[in-house]
């Protein structure tokens, strides 16, 4: 297949996220492999996170009386394993002015390297922090090379004048090297002065303790491509934060091309695509960043909004070659089973050199994909159209394994309505008998995709409105949050670990995922076969605000330690300073897969 790469359009402007479906549901666990499961009552909601606001989109609310039809099998929870090295509490990595910094899952800013062994966590600088020129949007990397026993910290990145924020970060090691000193962490995110988002920021500096870099920042302001210095990136793309990774010695980060990242409606935003931003560097002193850009042919909602959600997942090989960009939306003629949002999918095996769209119009309901069908109900009106709809709501992530193919984790609701004003509503969960379960979908790229039942959630992402929901800022309005849904590999692509945030109902007495502890299942992408279920906070029960680290350490031979990272405060109040752990006993082992 031909290049259909496209460079950025500069009259384009930033965005923040016709964000993903919120659904109510209570969790369900599993411990075999390739099982199906069914969904439940009616409602979906696209919501978009403006200047820390929620912004309403396409809401819409199905009755329960309107729910009609259903498979006949669901499955019960299974057992929540506790295999663990030893007990909380865990460590203190550093703090942030507010809550702010957490608020999207699908950043990255937790992240492994192995020939330094370090983790590193990004986050907004501690407000113990002071030096000339010092503010709350100040970015502070904080890193340890012993498991956690110690932490130390830069700041990599500020701005008097626009405020950094919703870090995401990614350490630059050169080849060969074993010293965190010769390394460089590396971070991305969007400015604000205070009421707009007028552009980008793109940062690096040593691992140097206690250390303030002036040096290695570079602000690109919308519409004004910075070409200096051999760059070459556009700045007609907003909120560069999502899925930085490093991959064969690039930095590779992920952007929004929208129309206004200030639009309070699906016109406003006007999301189009995405933009593919790569920094690269020869010594560590300097590094050139460029941008390229994808715009699928979304299909257009009655408004002229396009029929997509704006947080697609950027995921690349260890070694840089192998890359896959998925969009979650319909794309334009799509007819019958397709018209849900669903899986776009481009491919590079040139290392971003060139891109090109694979498994095109694919259809789930043509009889590959018998699982995930089983557990999908019809629309309202009509016993035999069943709609997948891929769902970021509760999570999303993806990782490329060891033979170069793609792993997709996400939940799967049921498209309720076939009606061309309502194609964004699904069936909701009860959290009774029918729950969200977690897929792990796997391709090449050559037309197929092969669907692998992971796991379930028990408890349902909280949401502005439910007492449930613990916080929330000064004026008691409540900030959402959702499963966390998040995936990591080994460095080597040869185990997969699938971590979300979910709560026990029989102790919260509630369907809502207000008490948290981060859990893992492993997979070995080689035959698919799993580990249970494994509870890696210790039934603490406030592993909230949970990141999980892209890469996955392997302290010895067949046992991996998955760097978390949650927050927490005493007042849950997030506009307040908010404190960073870090959990050092994540450990699994290859007799547990």
């Amino acid at each position: 297949m031909g290049r259909i790469v496209r460079i950025l359009n500069k009259h384009s402007s930033i965005y923040k996220s016709k964000q993903n479906m919120k659904m109510k549901t209570p969790l369900l666990l599993m411990g075999t492999a390739l099982l199906c499961g069914i969904t439940g009552f009616a409602q979906t909601n696209h919501r978009a996170v403006v200047n820390n606001k929620q912004v309403l989109q396409k809401t819409g609310i199905v009755k329960k009386d309107a729910v009609a039809y259903f498979p006949e099998k669901h499955f019960k929870p299974s057992v929540n394993n506790n295999n663990k090295v030893q007990a909380p509490p865990y460590k203190l990595i550093s703090s942030s002015h507010n809550g702010y910094t957490l608020l999207e899952s699908k950043s990255n800013c937790v992240t492994y390297n192995k020939a330094i062994n370090t983790v590193a966590f990004t986050h907004r600088k501690t407000p113990l922090w002071d030096f000339t020129g010092a503010n709350s949007g100040s970015i502070e990397t904080s890193w340890t090379s012993n498991n956690g026993a110690s932490w130390d910290s830069t700041i990599v990145y500020f701005d008097s004048v626009n405020y950094a924020r919703y870090p995401s970060g990614a350490l630059w090691n050169p080849t060969g090297n074993t010293s965190p000193a010769n390394a460089r962490a590396v971070v991305m995110g969007p400015e604000t002065d205070g009421s707009t988002w007028p552009g980008n920021y793109f940062a690096f500096g040593p691992l140097t303790p206690s250390a303030v870099n002036t040096t290695g920042g570079l602000y690109v302001p919308n519409h004004v491509p910075n070409t200096a210095n051999g760059n070459s990136i556009g700045g007609a793309f907003g909120f560069a934060q999502f899925d930085v990774q490093e991959a064969g010695g690039k930095i590779w980060g992920l952007a929004n091309i929208v129309a206004n990242p200030d639009g309070a409606t699906n016109v406003a935003f006007g999301f189009r695509g995405a933009a593919m931003i790569n920094g690269s560097s020869s010594n560590g002193t300097s590094f050139v960043w460029k941008s390229d850009s994808i715009i699928p042919a979304f299909m257009l909602d009655p408004t002229g909004a396009n029929e997509a959600l704006s947080a697609p997942q950027l995921a690349f090989s260890q070694d840089g070659q192998t890359g896959y960009l998925v969009f979650l939306g319909i794309e334009a003629g799509a007819t019958g089973s397709r018209r849900a949002y669903q899986p776009i999918v481009y491919k590079t095996s040139n290392g971003g050199t060139s891109w090109a769209q694979v498994n095109t119009a694919y259809d789930w309901a043509a009889g590959a994909n018998s699982c995930l069908m089983g557990s999908i109900a019809p629309v309202k009106t009509s016993a035999t159209l069943l709609k997948p709809f891929f769902s970021q709501s509760l999570g999303a992530d993806a990782v490329v394994d060891n033979s170069g193919k793609l792993h997709f984790i996400c939940t799967v609701a049921s498209g309720s309505s076939d009606h061309v004003d309502s194609l964004g509503y699904t069936y909701n969960y009860d959290y009774a008998g029918y729950y969200p379960y977690i897929w792990d979908f796997v391709t090449d790229g050559t037309g197929t995709w092969t669907e692998y039942f992971v796991d379930s959630l028990l408890t349902s992402d909280l949401d502005a409105t439910q007492t449930e929901n613990p916080w929330a800022d000064g004026a008691g309005a409540k900030m959402p949050y959702d499963n966390r849904l998040q995936a990591s590999r080994t460095t080597d692509g040869s185990r997969i670990f699938v971590g979300w945030m979910d709560s026990d109902p029989a102790f919260t007495a509630s369907i809502f995922n207000s008490a948290p502890d981060a859990f893992v299942k492993a997979i070995n992408p080689a035959n698919f076969n799993m580990s249970a279920r494994t509870n890696m906070s210790n039934n603490v029960q406030n592993i909230y605000w949970m990141f999980m680290s892209n890469i996955t350490a392997e302290p010895s031979a067949g046992h991996y330690q998955i760097p978390f990272t949650y927050s927490g405060s005493t007042n849950f109040d997030t506009t307040l300073a908010i404190d960073h752990y870090y959990i050092d006993d994540a450990i699994m082992s290859d007799a547990a897969i």
